[in-house]
């Protein structure tokens, strides 16, 4: 009998703590959206291959001006001879007809190579955006991050209008070590062979654990 009682004890506690319990069963509460924030534009300043990408292209850039200020110089002093010679000459005519060619002539290929270099600029900014995209859904994908939002690490300056108004402005007011920027930045350049990846992601600085839900 001393049996029985204690099993109908324990029977009765199951219905008083676990309501529901032989009829529909409870759903589980619905986790709150976890959310992270990164600093696109410190990752693309500190960026290795990026910055290796843009020095080139600067060396590039640096070569086509250094071209166009030659064929300028040398308009200009086409320039400087026409002076010379009478309005009224042959000479003076075939020489500005020329120079006039010459001046179309640097301008079209100065716009063509202005094209063409912000052209591989764009491409060059595009082709690292992907790859933090990639590095950041990994992240968010092994994290069970649900939303990942862009802010800005830069410290406002009080004096400067500019600064301020940004700063106002910015979406995100306040984040508690919720910055995975570093972790970011850290994977792209191991990848580079810049950065030690001997470090474990859960202690690495600028990295959350799992949040907890």
């Amino acid at each position: 009998m001393k049996t029985k009682v204690s099993f109908i004890v324990v029977l009765l506690s199951c219905f008083i703590s676990c309501p529901g319990a032989f009829g529909q069963a409870q759903q589980p509460a619905s986790a709150s959206p976890t959310v992270v924030v990164i600093d696109i534009n410190h990752i693309y300043q500190s960026h290795v291959r990026f910055k290796e990408e843009m020095k080139r292209m600067e060396g590039e850039v640096q070569r086509t001006e250094a071209t166009l200020k030659q064929k300028f110089e040398e308009v200009q002093r086409m320039g400087e001879q026409l002076k010379e010679f009478s309005p009224d000459s042959p000479d003076y005519r075939r020489m500005e007809a020329e120079i006039t060619k010459r001046q179309a002539e640097f301008n079209a290929e100065a716009a063509i190579q202005k094209k063409d270099i912000l052209k591989k600029e764009a491409a060059i900014y595009y082709d690292v955006y992907q790859e933090i995209q990639r590095e950041v859904e990994k992240f968010a994908k092994t994290y069970g991050i649900k939303l990942v939002i862009r802010f800005s690490r830069e410290k406002v300056e009080p004096n400067d209008r500019k600064s301020v108004l940004s700063e106002i402005n910015k979406a995100v007011v306040y984040h508690a070590g919720l910055d995975i920027t570093d972790h970011v930045l850290n994977e792209l350049n191991r990848r580079a062979g810049q950065a030690n990846n001997s470090t474990p992601i859960s202690s690495r600085p600028g990295v959350p654990r799992r949040p907890r839900q």
